[in-house]
């Protein structure tokens, strides 16, 4: 599973790469938040501007972050 949603957020970066270097800040958060809402990650804005979001793996919650730029 882990697998899974590397190569999904390293896609979703790929793709969006040439579109993002003309976002804003707030709208590269929102297009994030956007899409890991849509694929049922419970997501959220930290202290730093960065994404966090929560996957749940057996009987563990492990949080993980973009860094947004």
């Amino acid at each position: 599973m882990k697998r899974v949603i590397f190569i999904t957020i390293t896609l979703c970066t790929l793709f969006a790469f040439p579109v993002s270097a003309q976002m804003s800040k707030p709208e590269l958060q929102q297009m994030y938040l956007n899409y890991l809402r849509t694929a049922g990650y419970t997501a959220s804005i930290d202290d730093d501007g960065d994404i966090e979001f929560i996957h749940r793996w057996k009987t563990k919650d492990l949080s993980y972050y973009i860094l947004v730029h």
